[in-house]
């Protein structure tokens, strides 16, 4: 008997392994999370930034920025653009007042930006509270290319902005967004409350967001007015999430301190 129970034990010890590491396989993508709204998938780390666009069965999930990135080791087209013509990204991008600098893309193509393209007929994909600085985007002679999104097909885009670097392609050029082809079918592209600096980025134009120079994008009313809650200010409410420096600086978090 012991003998059988012996060589069952052992016929069963190879599966509860196989399982174990699955398990760990699974808590242990990006940096945690599951991708739900509840539970969204979290990003730490450069790396864990770059993996995204090489998951795109994870371009329906719900991710949250956890720490200021800095994407300056990704160069030429080493940097793996979220989402496709033909596989959109249609999830959440919570970037959590955090933001995303020296993203740097040069290639020849179309839909070019930190987002390739966003939305579809049928779903809207979503980026909030998220601030690209020094972003430098070259598409040669393509089409569709902005900093933060190259073409958005439906979606929603609130609370962005983009100030330093460049973004540069043939035709439809956007300082924060490329194209909107939502107002062509039966989608409607969303921006709210976003900026992009006209100075640094050389596009006056987006298909989405708002222009200021760089002085305006340095100066608190331009956020406030928009309804950025400020220290300081309770008419967009009392949770205190930005600060800012005027004339030196662009929006903070209120715990983070200048980077220089």
């Amino acid at each position: 008997m012991k003998e059988v129970i012996t060589s069952r034990i052992l016929r069963i010890i190879p599966f509860l392994v196989a399982v174990c590491f699955m398990s760990l396989d699974a808590q242990a993508k990006y940096g945690g999370g599951s991708g739900t709204a509840e539970n969204p998938y979290l990003i730490y780390t450069p790396e864990q930034m770059n993996s995204i666009g090489v998951n795109p069965d994870d371009f329906n999930k719900h991710f949250k920025l956890m720490a200021d990135i800095d994407l300056s080791s990704f160069t030429g087209t080493d940097f793996n653009i979220i989402g496709t013509w033909d596989n959109s990204f249609i999830g959440v991008f919570d970037g959590n007042g955090h933001t995303i600098s020296n993203f740097t893309y040069t290639c020849q193509g179309d839909d070019v930006g930190l987002f390739g393209c966003i939305g579809s007929f049928w779903e809207k994909g979503e980026i909030k509270d998220l601030g690209l600085i020094n972003p430098n985007v070259d598409a040669g002679t393509g089409w569709s290319v902005g900093s933060l999104v190259g073409d958005m097909d439906d979606g929603t885009i609130t609370r962005c902005y983009s100030e330093g670097g460049s973004v540069s392609g043939d035709q439809i050029i956007g300082g924060l967004v490329g194209e909107d082809t939502s107002v062509f079918d039966i989608g409607i592209g969303t921006f709210s409350n976003s900026f992009w600096d006209v100075e640094t980025s050389g596009q006056l134009t987006s298909s989405g967001g708002t222009g200021k120079t760089t002085a305006e994008m340095q100066i608190r009313s331009t956020f406030t007015n928009a309804g950025w809650d400020f220290v300081d200010e309770t008419a967009n409410g009392t949770e205190d999430v930005w600060w800012i420096l005027e004339g030196q600086d662009y929006p903070r978090l209120w715990w983070e301190p200048l980077s220089y």
